[in-house]
């Protein structure tokens, strides 16, 4: 377990937005930040149905207006609540997000 979080980044990382395949369909964000990352895609790829999972304490007023939906959960925690989606995702995103969970490997295998 970690001592220290590291903190959040304050804007997308360009060389992770062109790793997001530009066919992808739906694309998951795990604990996004901002919806600076979502918001850069949506330019790229306006056809894709974009996700956010959560956690209870994200700025969800700030986050909303890029996503077309936001699940909650306890994302380093729980089982993602991937039930509520419907369909295939095609890509999953952890921008900044494992470096600040307490067991990233545990979240992974998931």
């Amino acid at each position: 377990m970690r001592d220290k979080l590291l903190p959040m980044p304050d804007s997308h990382d360009p060389e992770l937005l062109r790793r997001i395949p530009l066919a992808a369909q739906t694309v998951l964000l795990v604990a996004p930040a901002t919806g600076d990352l979502a918001a850069a895609y949506r330019r790229a790829n306006p056809r894709a149905r974009l996700v956010a999972l959560i956690s209870a304490d994200a700025d969800l007023p700030t986050l909303k207006p890029h996503f077309d939906s936001v699940l909650a959960g306890a994302v380093d925690r729980d089982a993602m609540p991937l039930d509520e989606l419907t369909g295939r995702i095609d890509c999953i995103v952890y921008d900044g997000s494992l470096e600040r969970m307490h067991d990233p490997l545990a979240v992974l295998r998931r």
